[in-house]
């Protein structure tokens, strides 16, 4: 009978004791840990990659347009005037020749943003326009999306029958100061169109 209750006592001390259980479960909580950070930078990393995919198709898009819409164009001038050489500015003002609607691109506020008034109005430059509306920029992607960028204007010069040009520098950053991923990507989108008439 006492070897019975000895050997009772022995199957019933072979438990893990508290020191062990706290040991697997804090092993288990690192491992447990480590998967949801990889999985929440895996979700992040997806995330911007598609966010800026969307903003460079966008932005090509968007200059494609307004290169077929300079083309066809004339008057075109830059925010300070002077078109005699190609200085950096954050927009362009054009006259399309079909209809002489007047057309303004502008670099603003993280957009790219456009505005376009019939022929018959007075608009001679970029200053005379108040309704613009955003080509690409932040609110397809709340924010993490920044546009800047600047445009080269020469104008056309019929005494010596130089064309005029317009080149076109988009720069798409993603930013985003509370995701994980620590890395701001960008992208730069370049672009340069001569217009056909002298």
């Amino acid at each position: 009978m006492i070897e019975y209750f000895a050997q009772k006592k022995r199957i019933g001390g072979q438990g893990f004791s508290l020191i062990e259980i706290l040991i697997s479960l804090s092993i288990f909580s690192v491992i447990i840990g480590g998967i949801i950070l990889f999985s929440v930078r895996t979700i992040e990393a997806h995330t911007k990659s598609q966010a800026m995919q969307n903003a460079i198709d966008n932005a090509r898009f968007a200059v494609e347009i307004l290169n077929k819409k300079i083309r066809v164009s004339h008057d075109v001038s830059d925010d300070d005037g002077d078109t005699s050489q190609f200085a950096a500015s954050d927009e362009v003002f054009f006259v399309d020749n079909m209809d002489d609607s007047k057309y303004c691109y502008k670099f603003l506020n993280d957009e790219l943003v456009v505005d376009k008034v019939p022929g018959d109005d007075p608009a001679a430059s970029c200053s005379d326009f108040s309704n613009f509306r955003d080509v690409v920029g932040t609110v397809g992607a709340s924010g993490k999306i920044k546009i800047s960028g600047k445009f080269y204007v020469k104008q056309t010069d019929a005494f010596s029958h130089k064309r005029g040009f317009v080149r076109t520098v988009v720069q798409i950053t993603y930013n985003d100061a509370v995701s994980m991923v620590a890395e701001k990507d960008s992208a730069v989108i370049q672009s340069g169109v001569s217009l056909r008439d002298y």
